[in-house]
């Protein structure tokens, strides 16, 4: 399609996140000029005000120029842009876990959030199952939500150093909300024979500390404070096995990062991580200890079933790439905001 119009992105996202990944990978690929509005937090006040001001400013500049589309990677565009927008919902994990927001979260995700989805041309989104939920709350029309994925990067592979600890270990990569069910992979993790070491992605915190001491495991935790990618991939590598047993996700990204570094992945079996995972990755129900506690033994203690799963996972993380999420979002947004980058599209790759 030819493009009408110019087009730009918001890049405030881009922090330690996962929606921050996904703005620098998919932004850097499709080289989109980035949005000048200020350095706040997207969704402080103060950087929602900035929003809205740059939009302001973009309505003014349409007396020069035409006003550019927008791709918003934070599920939040300005209602008073002046041209068309996509905007990229990862989940609604806010509106559909119990404990992950307040009353007033979850007003504002149902009144302004979905205001702005529902007047954006194009809304993004990392899984199908985030696209069910999306269509089911927004009543937007199904044509209009596309599944762009998620990808791994280079640093993720099974070639690399690899962390060592003086006893094997399971890793743990996320933070600590109410849908990382992390009580119940503690004490899930406490009836494991062997006393193997659980390493956790973080710092010290209420949500982990006050378990694991009730439950006598606190001295063999160890946390891996905010690790570049290249550690995170020595952990990944070096783990008997990675845990994602998640009550709710929308994508599940450590899973694949695992997957990728030829490390078995022991997953719940709920919203979108069979997508993720496959058949390339052990399942265990996330509401039940001992299924927990059953596969994390197996994978510890059967060489074989590992073996069996690094192979299969590495080969499933390999479609997972960056520049065929780059080429569904460069698609998406030329359909649908008929709008290309300065100097027209990269060439990047096409699932």
């Amino acid at each position: 399609m030819t493009a009408r119009t110019g087009l730009v992105w918001d890049a405030r996202w881009e922090v330690v996140s996962g929606i921050g990944r996904f703005s620098r990978e998919v932004r850097t690929r499709l080289a989109i000029p980035t949005l000048e509005a200020g350095g706040a937090a997207p969704v402080s006040p103060r950087g929602l005000l900035d929003l809205e001001l740059a939009a302001l400013r973009e309505r003014r500049g349409g007396r020069a120029h035409p006003p550019r589309a927008l791709v918003c990677p934070g599920f939040m565009a300005p209602l008073a842009w002046p041209a068309p927008t996509a905007v990229v919902v990862h989940d609604l994990m806010h509106r559909d876990v119990p404990g992950e927001a307040g009353r007033a979260r979850r007003a504002y995700l149902d009144t302004v959030v979905r205001r702005s989805v529902r007047a954006a041309a194009v809304v993004l989104t990392v899984s199908d199952h985030s696209r069910d939920r999306i269509l089911e709350w927004s009543g937007v029309a199904a044509d209009r939500v596309v599944t762009v994925g998620n990808g791994v990067g280079p640093a993720f592979t099974p070639q690399g150093p690899r962390r060592a600890e003086d006893r094997p270990y399971l890793l743990y990569v996320g933070n600590h909300k109410p849908h990382k069910n992390l009580p119940r992979m503690l004490e899930a993790f406490a009836r494991v024979p062997g006393r193997p070491l659980l390493l956790l992605s973080g710092d010290p915190a209420p949500a982990v500390d006050g378990p694991a001491r009730a439950l006598g495991v606190a001295g063999r935790l160890r946390f891996l404070g905010r690790p570049d990618d290249g550690a995170l991939a020595a952990a990944y590598r070096g783990a008997a096995a990675t845990l994602v047993l998640s009550t709710h996700e929308g994508f599940g990204l450590p899973a694949l990062e695992s997957m990728a570094c030829a490390t078995p992945v022991l997953a719940s079996p709920v919203t979108s991580l069979p997508e993720v995972v496959g058949d390339a990755g052990l399942l265990a129900d996330p509401l039940d200890v001992g299924s927990m506690t059953e596969g994390m033994t197996r994978l510890l203690t059967d060489d074989t079933l590992r073996a069996r799963l690094a192979t299969a996972g590495a080969a499933r993380a390999a479609a997972f790439t960056w520049e065929r999420v780059a080429a569904r979002v460069a698609d998406a947004v030329a359909a649908h905001l008929g709008a290309a980058p300065p100097g027209g599209w990269p060439d990047v790759p096409h699932p």
